[in-house]
């Protein structure tokens, strides 16, 4: 209603006041006596974004106040408000030698929040990589990631961390590197050589670096996939499939090459598997695949068909083949029913082939398919999680 317009109106113009008010007495409440009303002074102004000159100017002063905690919150205030703040660098650069290393993070992170003149603070960001504090080396990382392009020059630095004793740091350096040197084959190979870090957030840092990169990291990646480490290989099948279609011409390649190892036969038809809803050549690149010498790449190649689900009903006919031929490895069969019931569960030629080899003789088969026809009827009754 117009009464309730004019009510909110009125409100708004009220607030406006207020949080001019609120503002200048913390800017007041800055020079007070007690430390902890200095600090929650800072963190008020840092909440609301206060960008006047003078707010920006008392939070600046307190960048120097006597007392670590005050100074710590200073720094997160100017972070805070960021961009519209960054007159302040050099004041906050200047409290990089704060004994108090909270304080020192605190502005290495707020420093990375200053725009394009957090440029003019690259090399002191990049010499407090090797602070003896990890919150302060993964502080200044994550603001030379935020700086980007212009921070390269640190990237050999930052390159060091990816192996610092703390994981949060070489998480922090993983992103960074991605950020301020995308184009670099020495940093792509960097990259890929921690995604089998111990720890699943520095692994996961890289994989967002990488797929980040993109096209630029796919052919260190596909050589990665020979290597026989489960846990790195997984991390390059899973960084592949969120690189998307233009990986999938080099994984066609290392399918197709008999000279390659199985293994990374064998993942390369995975990671087109993590493709295959976004790419038919995925999907035709698999179906060929059932047919390869290699009963181990027929195996992987199945697994995986199983993996991109009902994208790849197109595979149908071709693990129908797998499936009802005798003759065919035993594993492979077994992953080709499994496949299946994944792919296409209301097929009635897939629930034919199940049917047909159940009375093949052999147990395991026998097995494989009851176990299919149990969820595929299950998914027929309303139930498609299969």
């Amino acid at each position: 209603t117009l009464c309730g317009f004019i009510i909110f109106a009125m409100m708004a113009l009220l607030s406006v006041p207020l949080a001019l008010a609120d503002a200048q007495q913390s800017i007041i409440d800055l020079g007070d006596r007690d430390w902890q009303v200095r600090r929650s002074a800072a963190e008020s102004l840092g909440a609301a974004r206060a960008t006047d000159k003078e707010a920006l100017a008392a939070l600046t002063s307190a960048l120097r106040d006597p007392d670590s905690r005050v100074r710590r919150s200073a720094a997160d205030a100017l972070g805070q408000i960021g961009d519209k703040a960054n007159r302040s660098v050099p004041q906050l650069v200047a409290v990089f030698d704060d004994v108090d290393p909270s304080v020192v993070a605190a502005a290495a992170r707020a420093t990375g929040k200053m725009g394009r003149r957090a440029s003019r603070a690259v090399e002191e960001l990049t010499d407090l990589l090797d602070h003896e504090d990890a919150r302060v080396r993964q502080a200044a990382s994550a603001s030379l990631g935020n700086i980007g392009k212009r921070a390269r020059e640190s990237a050999h630095d930052l390159n060091a961390r990816l192996g610092d004793k703390d994981p949060a740091v070489r998480a922090a350096a993983a992103r960074a590197l991605g950020q301020v040197d995308s184009s670099s084959d020495q940093v792509v190979s960097d990259l890929v050589r921690i995604l089998d870090d111990e720890d699943d957030v520095v692994r996961e840092a890289a994989s967002d670096a990488l797929a980040g990169i993109g096209k630029r990291a796919v052919p260190a990646l596909v050589r990665a996939l020979r290597n026989g480490d489960p846990i790195l290989l997984q991390a390059v099948v899973n960084t592949l499939g969120r690189i998307g279609p233009v990986a999938v011409s080099a994984l066609v390649e290392t399918l197709q090459a008999e000279h390659e190892p199985e293994i990374a036969r064998g993942y390369a038809a995975l990671a087109l598997a993590r493709i295959a809803d976004r790419d038919d050549d995925a999907i035709a690149a698999l179906i060929e695949a059932l047919e390869y010498d290699s009963a181990a790449v027929r195996m992987s190649t199945a697994e995986a068909l199983g993996h991109a689900g009902p994208s790849a009903s197109a595979a149908v006919p071709g693990l129908v083949g797998r499936v009802t031929d005798a003759r065919e490895e035993v594993l492979v069969r077994e992953f080709s029913i499994s496949a299946l019931a994944k792919i296409a569960p209301g097929n009635a030629e897939v629930e034919d082939a199940l049917v047909y080899v159940i009375s093949d003789g052999n147990p395991r088969i026998y097995e494989a398919a009851v176990k299919a026809l149990k969820k595929i009827r299950a998914w027929r009754d309303g139930a498609p999680d299969i």
